[in-house]
Order: structure tokens, then C-alpha cells, then sequence
């Protein structure tokens, strides 16, 4: 399996202290996957390309079912295949909305938070978790999921 580093060497333009940037992020986003009880991922657009993105990161949370049953690092997608990926690039904010993940057979809510090195959009961060009513089951996480609103989550990245 290639590392983050080989990834983005093949596959980006990224180098130098924006690459050792997301590796930190990559490296410490544990914790924030079980706290968001949401499975993280990092596009970075292909060279040149805003239309295609390669996934450089993927971290599943501890504290609930993951969306992505495979592993998605190294996957090169498009923006018909993450539309709200996509669009989070383009407008360089924070997009969300509703999604079907096909290996789950379910709808998954999906947040795509947009990470920058010293003002510069490097990277798009998604973070996806069940649908409300898979959490309904779970008294525990169906308080917690009543106080993530968007207004909680950060503008960006940084």
C-alpha cells in the first residue's frame, strides 16, 4: 500500500510543508473520527485537474460502523462520484447534503470541509456518518448527534 507521501507524488502537486502539513492532519485525525462518530477522508485534487480527485487519507471511527467497508486510499474519483467533494473545491466552503453509499445500500450524511495551508485550499476533508435514523437506535449517540449541527463545524481547516 503506497504512503500518503508516495500518493501525492504521483498523483499531485503537492510537496514540502503543504504535504507534511496533511500528513499532521492525517497523523492526528483519530480522535476526531470517534468524536465525530464519522469516517474521514482527504481529496486532493489530481494534477491539474479540478474535476478529480485522489484519496490521500481515510480513517474509520471506533465509536460507531463505518460508512466505507473498503479501502478507499488511492482511489482516484471524479466529481459525478463525490459531487459534494466537488463542489466544496470549487467554492472553497463547506458543503453538505445527503448521499447513497453503495456498499451499505443506505443514505449517509456527508460534511466536505475544506483544508488550507496559510490561506491556500490544499485539500477537501469529507466526513460521513449514518443516516439520523440509524442513530435514533442508540440512545448514547442519538444525543449526540442532536447537537452536531453545521454551525458546530469549523469553516475550515487550517
Amino acid at each position: 500500500m503506497a504512503t500518503l507521501a508516495e500518493l501525492a507524488r504521483d498523483y499531485t502537486a503537492l510537496e514540502g510543508p503543504i504535504l507534511a502539513h496533511l500528513q499532521r492532519l492525517v497523523g492526528s485525525w483519530g480522535m476526531l473520527s470517534d468524536l465525530c462518530f464519522a469516517d474521514l477522508l482527504l481529496f486532493v485534487p489530481v494534477t491539474e485537474r479540478t474535476d478529480r480527485f485522489i484519496v490521500l487519507g481515510q480513517v474509520r471511527p471506533t465509536t460507531s460502523q463505518t460508512l466505507h467497508r473498503e479501502d478507499l486510499v488511492g482511489h482516484v474519483i471524479d466529481d459525478v462520484e463525490r459531487p459534494l467533494v466537488a463542489r466544496a473545491w470549487r467554492l472553497a466552503s463547506i458543503v453538505e447534503g445527503e448521499v447513497d453509499i453503495p456498499s451499505r445500500s443506505e443514505r449517509g450524511r456527508m460534511v466536505c470541509i475544506p483544508v488550507r495551508w496559510h490561506g491556500k485550499l490544499v485539500a477537501v476533508l469529507e466526513s460521513g456518518f449514518a443516516d439520523a435514523l440509524d442513530f435514533a437506535r442508540d440512545k448514547h449517540a442519538k444525543i449526540i448527534f442532536r447537537h452536531r449541527r453545521p454551525r458546530d463545524i469549523p469553516e475550515r481547516v487550517e
